[in-house]
């Protein structure tokens, strides 16, 4: 069993490493750059993380615990699928650390950095534990006539594709604050940008 001391510091190991991937990219950092940063010897970093490339799977693994535990909370509140999805956007977007929302556009930037089997291994992760319980989420609301009966994968990423722009380390800037931004998101996705509620096809 791993002491506690061990634990601290894979945290902190985590959080350092998330900050620099997301600031500088997977080529944009080195092992010595990690483990200075993590006040570690470059043998005392192997100790906890064999090679880069693990070190940047457990920052994207963490992050995909983050959101699991988040659809956990959602999946088991009372109310509608408006509701929980609204507080999905809420959550990632207000409450989530700048860090923490930039590794969803660092893993969408550099998974391709990772061995073949690392990175299917990962995928069929992020899609069992995430996007399809979020799809899940939208599958219900549809079920309940919350929702037009569209494809709930597809509304998965359209609903990610609104909120990328503001998975980024220098969010919010440019006048638009984290509340403002997972209102706008909110408003795009359910009730679409065409005036008067029409829909178009």
């Amino acid at each position: 069993m791993e002491s506690t001391n061990d634990a601290g510091m894979r945290r902190k190991i985590l959080q350092t490493a998330a900050a620099l991937f997301t600031a500088h990219g997977y080529n944009g950092v080195s092992m010595r750059e990690l483990s200075e940063a993590c006040g570690l010897s470059k043998p005392g970093l192997y100790y906890y993380y064999s090679d880069k490339e693990t070190l940047f799977l457990a920052v994207l693994e963490d992050h995909l615990s983050e959101l699991s535990a988040l659809l956990d909370r959602l999946e088991a509140l009372a109310g509608s699928a408006h509701d929980k999805i609204t507080a999905f956007i809420h959550t990632v977007l207000v409450e989530f650390p700048a860090e923490q929302r930039a590794v969803t556009r660092l893993a969408s930037q550099e998974l391709g950095k990772l061995s073949d089997a690392n990175r299917l291994s990962f995928n069929q992760q992020y899609e069992a534990r995430f996007t399809a319980r979020l799809a899940g989420l939208i599958a219900a609301g549809a079920a309940a006539g919350e929702f037009r009966p569209l494809d709930a994968q597809m509304s998965v990423w359209a609903l990610l594709g609104l909120m990328y722009p503001f998975f980024n380390v220098r969010f919010p800037q440019g006048g638009m604050d984290s509340a403002a931004a997972a209102q706008l998101v909110g408003s795009i996705f359910f009730n679409g940008i065409t005036a008067g509620g029409r829909t178009v096809g």
